[in-house]
């Protein structure tokens, strides 16, 4: 998981919206496929089948609570 930093993306934002990117403001549903290249991320591992690990995991609440985190600090080590 080293690599993960080279998944995170910065979100989409049309011209008329504002992205407001503290943590409160994230719907869970939206924020890996706005902050985390979640597929890519999985390929680089090679776990893209549903049902691996993998997948399984990027879909908890404590790998999207890291995303969360790791995107809101990028400087933190």
């Amino acid at each position: 998981m080293k690599n993960y930093r080279k998944f995170l993306s910065k979100p989409k934002v049309s011209a008329s919206d504002k992205f407001d990117t503290t943590i409160n403001s994230f719907d869970p549903s939206a924020l890996m496929s706005n902050i985390f290249k979640v597929q890519d991320f999985l390929s680089d591992l090679g776990m893209t089948k549903i049902g691996s690990f993998g997948y399984k995991f990027t879909e908890s609440s404590i790998f999207t609570s890291f995303i969360e985190r790791r995107y809101q600090n990028q400087n933190d080590s």
